[in-house]
């Protein structure tokens, strides 16, 4: 994942995963963040893709264990956009 643990990111960076679901299993991502709290988000969605339902939005610092509410479920993280999207 970008950037490095400790690591600083560019302006305006916006990155997105995608982690797939098994047939049967819950998906579960745990995520540890550091952000500027006024700008920086993360945000997970239900799905392959950000149309999905907005499962939670972070910014600051934390960690936080999100799971897909169906089995074999993908989730869909997205990165570096403003609190307006």
């Amino acid at each position: 994942m970008y950037p490095p643990s400790g690591g600083t990111y560019l302006p305006n960076l916006d990155c997105s995963w995608v982690i797939s679901g098994h047939s049967g299993l819950f998906t579960s991502v745990a995520i540890t963040f550091s952000t500027e709290q006024c700008c920086d988000f993360v945000r997970i969605y239900a799905g392959s893709s950000f149309s999905g339902a907005l499962i939670s939005s972070m910014s600051g610092r934390g960690l936080r264990v999100v799971a897909a509410a169906s089995r074999g479920a993908d989730l869909t993280i997205r990165y570096g956009l403003s609190a307006a999207v």
